[in-house]
């Protein structure tokens, strides 16, 4: 099996069953320009291979792209969760096969397994996923929450996974309520935790390849607390028998039966263009500017003053 990380949590495997795209997000900024790959990347789309499948996570915008999907092939099956907006979207789309999916569903071929994995998160309808193809097994477990009952049933099914796709980042969002600028202890325990109950033969820290762009670019100093080098420092202090395999868009893991082997930018469709990680430099003492509302509206005084006393 060979697993591309196009950026972010887009990934590309090619396996003995088929080519498998899990959540597209080829442009930047996306997110409205709210955000971009980082490190910056190049994603040429017209040198993409034929798409079997296509995987939609959940409906979070930097998984769920619509710009980066009406770009796909409609030729494939898609897998996403059940969940109306995706769904809805998706037919817009013209996507002609759809199979909704739920947690802890095993989708079968003579090369290939699929296997959903539920999560904890309650707030959204989402999936991680294990593909298996007789070469290996990666499980990419994106955003998702997972209990000790999820990690057993999956090696219970799989055995050892060849490479996780681990979640990480511990994104400190609760700054824009709070204005917390604490590092989340518990949060990355549980990351660690997790990694440490699947003990795969090698992790990515996965799913939060992005910064905030443009007027929004001071956020990075506060919303990126947990770096993956310090989470990669930390997981080699517990056990340093899982080898971290840290990616940049463009990079190639090839998944063998003895383990797993890396080409840096090795991909014919995707490039790192520039390593600008440092941007995300954890730093609660940086400067945060005046916010002000840009007004695109083009509201006068007024009518702003209307719209704060609730009068349509």
């Amino acid at each position: 099996m060979r697993v591309t990380l196009i950026g972010h949590a887009s990934l590309l495997f090619e396996t003995r069953g088929g080519v498998l795209l899990m959540d597209p997000v080829f442009f930047d900024p996306f997110e409205e320009g709210a955000v971009g790959s980082c490190p910056a990347r190049q994603v040429d789309v017209e040198k993409l291979p034929d798409i079997d499948y296509l995987v939609v996570s959940h409906r979070h915008p930097d998984h769920f792209d619509i710009p980066s999907l009406a770009r796909t092939s409609r030729d494939c099956q898609v897998l996403c969760p059940s969940d109306p907006l995706v769904l809805y979207a998706l037919g817009q789309l013209g996507f002609p096969r759809v199979v909704p999916v739920e947690p802890r569903q095993l989708l079968s071929t003579a090369d290939l397994q699929l296997f959903s994995t539920r999560s904890e998160e309650r707030a959204v309808r989402e999936f991680g996923l294990v593909v298996a193809d007789g070469s290996g097994t990666v499980w990419n477990q994106v955003d998702t929450i997972l209990s000790a009952s999820t990690i057993g049933e999956v090696v219970a099914r799989f055995g050892t996974a060849d490479l996780l796709f681990a979640r990480y980042s511990s994104q400190n969002f609760e700054f824009f309520e709070s204005r917390a600028t604490t590092f989340p202890y518990e949060e990355h325990q549980r990351n660690l935790e997790t990694v440490l109950a699947i003990r795969p033969r090698a992790v990515v820290p996965g799913s939060a390849g992005f910064k905030f762009v443009g007027d929004h670019a001071w956020l990075n100093r506060y919303l990126f607390p947990a770096s993956e080098e310090r989470f990669i420092a930390d997981l080699n202090r517990l056990d340093s028998a899982i080898h971290p395999v840290p990616l940049r868009p463009g990079d190639v893991v090839e998944v063998k039966g003895a383990g797993v082997e890396v080409r840096r930018n090795a991909s014919p469709f995707c490039r790192m263009i520039r390593d600008d990680t440092a941007e995300l430099r954890f730093d609660p003492t940086a400067f945060i500017p005046p916010l002000r509302d840009p007004n695109p509206g083009d509201y006068t005084e007024e009518e702003n003053g209307a719209h704060d006393r609730g009068v349509p």
